[in-house]
């Protein structure tokens, strides 16, 4: 009497290829929405491989649901707790942008094209990062109009960090560097004259 065939251990060229188009997929949608879709999407892709492999008998699909539901699961619950509770994550609505954002374009004779907005929580004070074009013609005109004060790089390095990591910008030697209060809030801006986007930090206490 012949015993039923072992599930398989091994990964086809199938399975990698299917790895692989997820993994591009994920990174896809975090480059373009933020966490807050790319988390939720691992989890589905993760329970969607492990009703699979159970289905199949697929050891390997098993394994890569059970590598991924756990940090995915982890992942979506901060995303939703910090979502709700603090408003944190991307605005795509530009009724709920910052005022800045506007003020900022106006004064720099720029449109609102590409611009990204990152809300990193608005409980009893509000902090946010934005992009947004900036010509290099157009720059001077916009420090006269804020009365913006140039930096030194090492002053506000720190808050490149702050920005969304698929976004970030470049640290460069010829990137430019502001402080300022605006909209009663503290403002932090790096120019990069290369690609032009203007990279905004805000923070209002009340």
């Amino acid at each position: 009497m012949n015993s039923p065939p072992s599930p398989s251990l091994a990964f086809t060229s199938r399975d990698l290829f299917l790895g692989v188009a997820l993994v591009g997929v994920l990174l896809g949608v975090f480059s373009t929405f933020g966490m807050f879709f790319a988390a939720p999407l691992a989890l589905v892709i993760a329970i969607g491989l492990f009703y699979y492999g159970h289905r199949q008998q697929r050891r390997p699909y098993i394994w890569a649901a059970r590598s991924l539901m756990l940090p995915a699961a982890c992942l979506t619950a901060i995303v939703l707790f910090g979502r709700v509770f603090f408003g944190a994550g991307p605005i795509y609505s530009r009724a709920k942008w910052p005022t800045l954002v506007s003020e900022i374009a106006t004064a720099a004779g720029a449109d609102l094209d590409g611009v990204r907005v990152s809300c990193l929580g608005a409980f009893l004070d509000e902090e946010y990062v934005w992009r947004q074009r900036v010509p290099r013609e157009n720059l001077e005109m916009l420090i006269a109009k804020l009365e913006l004060a140039e930096q030194q790089a090492a002053q506000a390095e720190t808050y490149r960090y702050q920005v969304p990591y698929l976004w970030r910008p470049t640290k460069k030697p010829e990137n430019r560097y502001f402080t300022g209060y605006l909209d009663e809030g503290e403002t932090v801006m790096i120019h990069d004259p290369t690609t032009e986007w203007l990279h905004v930090y805000y923070h209002w206490d009340f």
